[in-house]
């Protein structure tokens, strides 16, 4: 990961672990 601004870096984390919540509820196609 690549850190640019502190701010992008806790998007860029909160982006995935909600894509990692959604992907454990069956909520994203594969």
């Amino acid at each position: 990961m690549v850190r640019i601004r502190d701010g992008k870096v806790i998007e860029h984390n909160l982006y995935f672990d909600n894509m990692g919540a959604f992907g454990q509820l069956g909520l994203l196609p594969e």
